[in-house]
């Protein structure tokens, strides 16, 4: 991460942040400049080595006095354009420019994580997949440098999964987002932090909890967490199904395959036909169904000791 400042007299003076999230260039401006660690440390886990060849992403960012609530908060996305608004900040971001602006109160600088979460983040991911890095809803792992790619709508075990992968020694690489780049070239990006599992599925104990989906889930931390994100260039795709006495694996032509797959899950479906044409990408050479049991575990094992099979249909 490298800061500068910019500008000459002090009211155009601001602090720059070089960022580079999944591998994109990020120029983050801070006014006023005093408050870029805070910012920083909202931003951490976007360092990295940026494409050369990419053009840079822009996100303004002005820290201002608390202002009075907004009327309604969220998100509305038009076109290629989103408008933010929740509580302390307002934003703008616009894909066609790669640009994006937000002002935030002060006092949000107190929880950065909240800050990512709720602001920044949603502003970079929407200039992010648009065209850059396609999402799609699915966890993932690394064995032997091949990409499981795990997909299935919200409840089809998805993080149950990638606990008992990250419980297994391999290297997680999401819990329930990956994100497909094209160009240059073909990638597999994730960024595993932590997963988040129903009441059912966690130890009544387990860490803090959050809201996701309109469900509250625990929030578990990984042992292969990172910093930042990782990808990998060779990847295969399964699709899961639950409800099997014993896990299996069955192959899929690529029709089949995609028409496992639709419909998209509400916040995707805005992007369909960028998923579409990832993922008719991924899977060319066709993917698999894997039943899954009542054990994740004996999925991972499952899969792991069928590696050399999965390749057959690996891109990359």
């Amino acid at each position: 991460m490298q800061l500068a400042l910019a500008g000459n007299t002090a009211p155009t003076e601001r602090a720059i942040l070089s960022l580079a999230p999944l591998g994109v260039p990020l120029r983050v401006s801070v006014w006023p400049p005093r408050h870029a660690g805070a910012l920083a440390a909202a931003c951490a886990g976007w360092n990295g080595r940026a494409e050369a060849e990419t053009a840079p992403m822009q996100l303004d960012v002005t820290v201002a006095p608390p202002a009075a609530k907004p009327a309604n908060e969220g998100v509305l996305v038009t076109g290629s354009t989103m408008k933010l608004e929740v509580a302390g900040a307002t934003g703008r971001a616009c894909a066609d420019t790669q640009t994006a602006e937000c002002r935030i109160a002060c006092d949000c600088l107190e929880s950065t994580t909240q800050l990512r979460n709720e602001v920044l983040e949603p502003l970079v991911l929407f200039l992010l997949t648009r065209p850059r890095r396609t999402p799609v809803h699915a966890a993932a792992f690394v064995a032997e440098g091949l990409g499981v790619v795990l997909a299935g709508p919200s409840g089809s075990g998805k993080s149950c999964l990638a606990r008992a992968a990250d419980a297994a020694g391999l290297q997680v690489l999401s819990e329930d987002t990956v994100y497909i780049q094209q160009e240059p070239r073909w990638r597999l990006w994730g960024h595993p932090r932590v997963v988040h599992l129903l009441p059912g599925d966690a130890a009544a104990t387990a860490g803090p909890r959050r809201l996701r989906n309109g469900r509250l889930k625990h929030v578990l931390g990984l042992r292969s967490a990172t910093s930042a994100p990782l990808n990998c260039d060779c990847a295969t795709l399964c699709i899961l199904e639950r409800g099997a006495a014993k896990a299996s694996l069955s192959r899929l032509s690529p029709p089949e395959a995609i028409a496992r797959l639709w419909p998209l899950d509400p916040g995707f479906d805005l992007l369909e036909r960028a998923i579409a044409d990832a993922l008719a990408v991924l899977t060319a050479r066709g993917a698999w169904r894997l039943s899954l049991s009542a054990d994740p575990a004996e999925a991972i094992h499952l899969l792991c000791a069928n590696l050399p099979l999965l390749r057959e249909t690996a891109l990359g």
